[in-house]
């Protein structure tokens, strides 16, 4: 962690850390921060995401990224068919839905964490979205994930269920570009 003055047009960043976050085995591909959740996530290579705290830097908790079978409705089983560890690509943020979205090119998927409900183990929503990802933003809001990707489509998907965005106050608009 760097403290970033931008008033100082030379060296803006400060090349001594205050304080540097250990805990993951492998390569930190990304990284979220919200400082109105006092969170940091970070995702990486050893199919984990951390979560520390953005004030003191304290670890929270790990959470594992798995691969989820083709099914669906098995995504909650207890059978170890398909759940195997996938690396993190992209993490975000949802403050207004209380989320971590977090996606993997390890089988395209994406999945979404309660942080209301740190206790349970694995996603609450999971989908493949058969296509390698490139990129993730949220809405404004918070509210819609858009995604684009080697199809050279832009997606729209409600960041709560992951379902294509195209009903409710999006109803009769494009969710797919």
């Amino acid at each position: 962690v760097w403290e970033v003055s931008p008033e100082r047009t030379a060296h803006p960043v400060n090349p001594v850390p205050l304080h540097t976050i250990n805990g993951h085995d492998d390569v930190i591909n990304c990284v979220a921060v919200n400082p109105e959740l006092n969170l940091i996530v970070s995702g990486s290579d050893d199919g984990t995401m951390m979560l520390h705290s953005l004030r003191d830097f304290s670890y929270i908790r790990s959470i594992q990224f798995n691969k989820v079978p083709r099914d669906a409705s098995l995504a909650h089983s207890k059978s170890s068919l398909g759940h195997t560890s996938a690396r993190v690509n992209i993490v975000l943020i949802s403050p207004a839905e209380a989320l971590i979205i977090a996606y993997s090119c390890d089988g395209n998927f994406l999945h979404t964490y309660s942080l209301n409900s740190m206790d349970v183990p694995g996603p609450l929503k999971s989908i493949e979205v058969y296509e390698r990802l490139h990129t993730m933003i949220l809405s404004e809001d918070g509210k819609v994930l858009v995604t684009g990707g080697t199809r050279c489509l832009v997606v729209m998907r409600w960041a709560r269920t992951l379902m294509v965005a195209n009903t409710g106050p999006r109803e009769h608009l494009e969710a797919i570009v």
